[in-house]
């Protein structure tokens, strides 16, 4: 009876310490808290890359429509627009480039080429730059690249489509003409 009793007091001072009881609120709310802080990170680096991707587009379509660059190859175009959008992390090898002459409104693609990287395809290229004897022509030029992200389990990253290899695509348009000299 004595051992029923010292674990009913036991018992009754369990119930009143209300010691540990923020630790308790701090487990439930804690992982709330980071995962909404770092998901703002991971948005404002996603953009920051997007934004870079673009302005390497910019430059690029605005370098070639000021002649600055002639008769650029595949490569050489991927390796400008790369070079103008400074902070991506292997540019050149997760970028697939897509030029094709437009016509009408009809010709311009509506495929996504942001193939898996796993199995990569290699866009057709029909951008020639040579100038003389051809007639005006718009190019439209479609830039994608895979960017992995920062906190790829938690968040913002989640909800994200995302290839077999877990990177995040990002796509840029421009336009150039091809006008005859």
């Amino acid at each position: 009876m004595n051992m029923l009793l010292s674990l009913q007091m036991r018992l009754r001072r369990f119930r009143r310490d209300d010691t540990g009881a923020a630790s308790v609120e701090f487990v439930l709310i804690a992982p709330l808290y980071f995962a909404l802080m770092l998901s703002t990170f991971e948005a404002g680096w996603l953009m920051t890359k997007s934004m870079m991707l673009e302005r390497g587009m910019d430059l690029t379509m605005r370098d070639l429509r000021l002649g600055v660059h002639t008769n650029p190859t595949h490569n050489e175009f991927k390796q400008i627009i790369c070079n103008n959008a400074a902070i991506l992390k292997n540019c050149e090898a997760t970028m697939l480039l897509e030029l094709v002459p437009i016509n009408t409104a009809a010709d311009v693609p509506t495929s996504t080429i942001c193939q898996d990287l796993a199995n990569p395809v290699d866009p057709t290229v029909t951008f020639n730059a040579t100038r003389g004897t051809r007639e005006v022509e718009t190019m439209f030029v479609r830039a994608c690249v895979t960017i992995d992200p920062m906190i790829p389990g938690m968040g913002l990253a989640l909800h994200l489509p995302k290839d077999v290899n877990g990177g995040i695509a990002m796509v840029s348009y421009g336009a150039f003409v091809n006008e005859p000299s």
